[in-house]
């Protein structure tokens, strides 16, 4: 019970650490990619490695870093950059992070395993999540990725990443799907396929964002979009009876766990939809710039990945993301966001907001949990 309550805790007190406290880094590690997903809202600046920033540069940028908990890697393929071991070596070291997710398209098998280990290598208490980009079944997931044969290859891949956490006690393999036109109605039977292949520990969805590649994906059905979203649902109340409520762990616990769990889902699932086909704003702030903050590939730092207004680059300030942050410039625009209540549907933008929103923790989200507790016991 130690754990949970720990866990409670570190979200319970979000809203009373400073405000714009730095919580989570999204780094687009490089513009290198593999595959050309209909999805990408990185098209733009994909493949155009020699504008990355070197792993000197990357260096400078964690030297003016403060810690902070979450480095979330993106890109292009972060496993194509050949010194992405050590650059996150980097970011341990001189920012005392606590976790590492880098998702990937999982296309080399071979290389993906050989660099998840040395990750793993770097700290016995660094928690790595190896995130699988999985879009639907074998013919739409190749389809949508624009590549014949990625999806027998992401499966190969992630059941050896899977095999792994036998021996590697912080690895994490999940499974990330984005939900667009191509695929809303393959939903059920790519859940169907990644229950049965039991290889991931967790599976998250999120609704297409900003601007893809191709426009046509955000061409949503609510009420389909709303069916779809209750199957999922259903499915992530059976990844939690399996996380918590299994392998000898008490009822009390287990159930305590699961309620948050599937609460929390519903809470930030019911935002994200309500935003995407209604336009409806989160009702609290939102902490892009702040304690979310985004740097591209090439030394870029938006005030979030939507949003292209008050875009610096690390390069012409001194490698520091907090002069950029502190520019009169970056603070107009973050301020901007603040003051329209500037929502979407980004996950990782509204469930570190929410976390520090004293009416989602104390009001909303209890709400979803009792609702989450009365739909079925544990």
């Amino acid at each position: 019970m130690s754990k949970l309550l720990r866990q409670i805790k570190s979200v319970v007190v979000r809203p009373f650490l400073p405000a714009g406290r730095l919580s989570m880094l999204i780094f687009f590690v490089t513009s290198r990619c593999n595959q050309r997903c209909k999805s990408c809202f990185f098209w733009e600046r994909r493949n155009a490695p020699e504008a990355d920033l070197t792993r000197d540069e990357i260096e400078k940028v964690c030297m003016k870093l403060p810690a902070f908990d979450v480095l979330l890697l993106s890109g292009g393929e972060p496993f194509l950059r050949d010194d992405l071991v050590d650059i996150i070596r980097l970011f341990y070291e001189n920012n005392r992070i606590k976790s590492v997710a880098i998702p990937t398209n999982g296309m080399a098998t071979d290389l993906i395993v050989q660099r998840v280990r040395q990750i793993a290598g770097i700290a016995a208490d660094l928690h790595v999540s190896v995130n699988f980009s999985v879009d639907g079944p074998a013919a739409i997931h190749d389809g949508i990725r624009g590549v014949p044969g990625a999806f027998e290859k992401t499966m190969a891949t992630m059941r050896a990443i899977a095999a792994m956490r036998k021996e590697i006690s912080l690895l994490t393999c999940v499974v990330n799907t984005v939900v667009m036109a191509d695929n809303v109605r393959a939903i059920p039977d790519l859940i169907a396929i990644i229950e049965n292949e039991g290889s991931a520990a967790d599976h998250a969805f999120e609704i297409i964002r900003g601007d893809p590649d191709q426009k046509d994906q955000k061409k949503l059905d609510r009420g389909e979009v709303m069916r779809i979203y209750e199957d999922i649902l259903s499915y992530q109340e059976r990844i939690a009876t399996r996380k918590f409520c299994s392998g000898g762990r008490g009822r009390v616990k287990g159930f305590i766990a699961k309620t948050l769990y599937t609460g929390n889902l519903r809470a930030l699932y019911g935002k994200q939809l309500a935003n995407y086909f209604g336009g409806k704003k989160w009702g609290f702030p939102c902490g892009a710039g702040g304690s979310v903050r985004v740097l591209y590939s090439n030394g870029d730092v938006p005030v979030c990945e939507l949003r292209n207004d008050a875009v610096l680059n690390v390069r012409a300030n001194d490698y520091d993301i907090d002069r950029i942050v502190s520019d009169p410039a970056f603070r107009r625009a973050t301020e901007l966001v603040r003051k329209t209540g500037c929502s979407c549907s980004h996950i990782c933008f509204l469930m570190d907001s929410a976390y520090q929103s004293p009416r989602f923790l104390f009001w909303e989200y209890p709400m979803h949990i009792v609702l989450a507790a009365l739909r079925r016991d544990a």
